[in-house]
């Protein structure tokens, strides 16, 4: 499994408790494979 798809199943699994703003934001990085400050 991709490291990637990993942080998508996580996602999910707390995607319950986050703003949903938060997730989109969240998956734009993602998609993109940038992380902001890095």
């Amino acid at each position: 499994m991709s490291p990637r798809r990993t942080i998508k199943k996580e996602l999910e699994s707390i995607r319950i408790s986050l703003p949903p703003q938060l997730i989109k934001d969240a998956e734009k990085i993602i998609e993109e494979g940038k992380i902001p400050g890095v």
